[in-house]
């Protein structure tokens, strides 16, 4: 089964998921929401968020902004 194109094993508990499988899940979440992957700079004061590759394992207050952000500037069109 995949999940936004990640593989996901079915009825895998969460408690035997290792951290690097989420930060995959995580990851392919931020791109349901219209998140870009950061490859080529990091927004200044940032050093650490799931759209990062590699740079977070759990989500982080800049992956929480992003979102909100993303809205915010849909809503005004």
């Amino acid at each position: 089964m995949t999940i936004c194109g990640a593989p996901v094993a079915p009825r895998t508990p969460s408690s035997t998921a290792r951290p690097a499988d989420l930060y995959g899940f995580r990851n392919k979440v931020g791109h349901t929401f219209g998140l870009d992957d950061f490859y080529d700079w990091t927004p200044t004061g940032q050093c650490c968020f799931l759209m990062e590759a590699g740079s977070a394992t759990r989500i982080m207050e800049f992956d929480q902004w992003m979102p909100r952000d993303f809205r915010r500037r849909l809503k005004g069109r």
